[in-house]
Order: structure tokens, then C-alpha cells, then sequence
């Protein structure tokens, strides 16, 4: 298609592209150019380029003669590695709790299909079940579909660009609190901001080492964590602007709980249809939030009532039993002396 003149002097730089759409259709992340003329200057030879703007592109190749028993012993001598993390291996993290032992699940969305394998390499599959998307369209269905534990996504991609499928992931109730890593070529300020306000949680810019790929996922993964035991201690009415989106989601569903609170059989059926979701997004959103299923949060929200009842001392164990949604007064008692270590009677 042809290169623009100031343009030239830059396609042989890693990383650049002269297509700075974020939605181009030809896919590629900036490295060719620059591994060929790598592999050409290391045997004494030479690239030059001619081109013009919408007529084409003429690259001119010289390398120097060399006898057979010279060219030889580059071909054998491993002098280079073209994959990063052979000299960079993944960094241990720790052991998951005893609360998380099956695999978290991380969903990559690149349209390179060789960037999307260096992303698996740098990340341990021990602790990680891996899936892939091929553009922003395809990764928005499997995030919707799957709800993983995190996203790794490339800015620049056919269909849906990276800030766009932020924009999408945080105004979906079903998927808004998943962390979310932007990566791209583009180092400008401005690119950053925008990722940034789209509500990505990190941006990093091509090249990235496997260590700060890792690092950053094993910190998002801490904050939700932390953010799991901010909801298992309970949270008042007053909202944070750093989590807003999730402190609403909570207050809303602990509120809807508390308004059927006598329903005994108030399941994640019943409560995901409120909230316009599937049982199964349901489950997967409230696990990442509070490490809880809906059973376990709704018997929680269920015993804390029943506690404070019992302290106002209107009513009798039955009555509260029952007001509570528990099936019989003896299950209530039962699950309130796990919670507790005491009767209600005691109480």
C-alpha cells in the first residue's frame, strides 16, 4: 500500500506500526520488520526500503558472500532467542488458600496469534485456567459467557478495540467487577488516560517483560481479595468511589435479601431473575466479590437478622425462625450455633 516519508525511518523500530487505528483489520504487532533487519545486520548485510504512498513498497536485501564452512557455524551457534521468557522464566507466586484451590480462570484477547502465545508463556497454568479470544467482539461473548477471573486484552484489534471492550466489560452488571489489563504498542499519555478511564485496571506498554505481566496480575489478584474480605465484614450504606460499581451491587442484593428475608426458598433462580442475570453469572459474580455462593450469602444475611431479633427480644426462637426463612426452628438453631458457638436460647 506504500509508506509515508516520515514514516520510513521508524518501520524498522520494534513495536511500530504506521496503522494507528485501534480497529485496523490487518492484523501484526511490530516485529518483523525488526527481526529481519536484526538477522540481516548479524551476518554483515544491509536493508534498504523504497516506497511511495498508495502505489507500493520495494525492500532491497544485501548479504555478503560467505564459504560453506563459514555460514556454517552461524547456523549451528545458538548466539540468540527469540522468546523472552527462556531467559525470563514466570516468578513463583504463592500458593492459593485453602478457600481457592481449583484454577482461576484468565481470558487473553489479542488478534496476533504469536502475541497471544508469549502471553500464555509468561503466565503459570498451574495457578491459571487460560482462554482465548481473537478480537474484541469474540473476547466480549466468551467474557460474558465464561466470567473469568481476569482479562488480558491488546488495544489495537479488528472489530472491537480494547477501550471499547473495557467500556463494554465495566457497564455489564454480570461482568463489570472483573480486573482487566490493557496492553498495547501506543505509549502516548493519552492512549493511557483513555484505557485508564475506560476502567482498565493496568496498562502496559509493548515490549513488556514476562515478570511485570506477572506481577500485575498477581496484584490485581490481591485486591480482590482484599476486596472479598471488605464484603465478608459487611459494608454500610456509605459508597466508595473506587468501588462503586461492586459496593451498589451488593448494598442492592443484601437489600433485596433482607426485603424477602421470610422466603425460605430465596435460591439464585429467584434472585438472579431480580437482578436480570443467570444463576450461573450470579454465582460467578458474588464467588469473585465475597468468596460466597448465593446459599452461603443469603443463610449469612439470614443469621445476622436472626441475631439482632433475638436481642430485641420481641419474639420467641419460633417466630424468629421463621421470619428469618429457615425451614423449621430446629434448622435455624443448628446453623445458628455453627455461626455463633451458641443457641439462640443462650443468646
Amino acid at each position: 500500500m506504500g509508506i509515508a516519508k516520515e514514516q520510513l525511518s521508524q518501520i524498522f523500530n520494534r513495536f511500530y506500526q504506521t496503522n494507528d487505528s485501534t480497529t485496523r483489520l490487518q492484523g501484526g504487532t511490530g516485529i518483523g520488520l525488526a527481526l529481519v533487519k536484526e538477522l540481516i545486520e548479524m551476518q554483515g548485510g544491509s536493508i534498504n526500503v523504497v516506497s511511495e504512498l498508495n502505489k507500493g513498497t520495494t525492500f532491497e536485501i544485501y548479504l555478503p558472500e560467505q564459504k560453506a564452512e563459514e555460514s556454517s557455524g552461524f547456523i549451528s551457534s545458538p548466539t540468540i532467542s527469540f522468546r523472552q521468557n527462556q531467559e525470563t522464566p514466570p516468578i513463583a507466586l504463592p500458593k492459593k488458600e485453602s478457600s481457592q484451590t481449583s484454577q482461576l480462570e484468565l481470558l487473553i484477547v489479542e488478534d496476533n496469534l504469536d502475541m497471544r502465545e508469549y502471553i500464555r508463556q509468561c503466565i503459570d497454568e498451574n495457578l491459571y485456567q487460560i482462554y482465548e479470544a481473537r478480537d474484541g467482539e469474540k473476547g466480549l461473548e466468551k467474557a460474558q459467557a465464561l466470567i473469568p477471573d481476569l482479562i488480558i486484552s491488546d488495544v489495537m484489534m479488528p472489530k472491537m478495540d480494547g477501550f471499547d471492550l473495557t467500556h463494554a466489560i465495566r457497564n455489564d452488571v454480570s461482568t463489570s467487577h472483573i480486573p482487566l489489563i490493557l496492553l498495547t504498542a501506543k505509549t502516548s499519555l493519552e492512549s493511557r488516560l483513555k484505557g485508564l478511564q475506560r476502567g482498565a485496571d493496568a496498562y502496559l506498554t509493548k515490549p513488556f517483560s514476562p515478570q511485570e505481566l506477572t506481577i500485575r496480575i498477581h496484584q490485581l489478584i490481591e485486591i480482590r481479595r482484599s476486596l472479598q474480605k471488605r464484603y465478608q465484614n459487611g459494608i454500610e450504606e456509605i459508597i466508595e468511589d473506587a468501588y462503586q460499581a461492586e459496593d451498589e451491587f451488593i448494598i442492592n442484593l443484601r437489600d433485596y435479601v433482607l426485603e424477602n428475608i421470610d422466603e425460605p426458598n430465596l435460591n439464585g433462580d429467584l434472585v438472579g431473575q431480580h437482578f436480570a442475570m443467570s444463576r450461573g453469572h450470579l454465582h460467578r459474580k458474588l464467588k469473585a466479590l465475597t468468596d460466597q455462593s448465593i446459599s452461603e450469602f443469603v443463610k449469612d444475611i439470614r443469621l445476622k437478622e436472626s441475631l439482632k431479633l433475638l436481642k430485641e427480644g420481641k419474639y420467641n426462637v419460633s417466630e424468629i425462625a421463621y421470619q428469618t426463612g429457615f425451614s423449621s426452628p430446629s434448622h435455624f438453631s443448628r446453623e445458628f450455633k455453627k455461626m455463633y458457638r451458641k443457641t439462640p436460647s443462650e443468646v
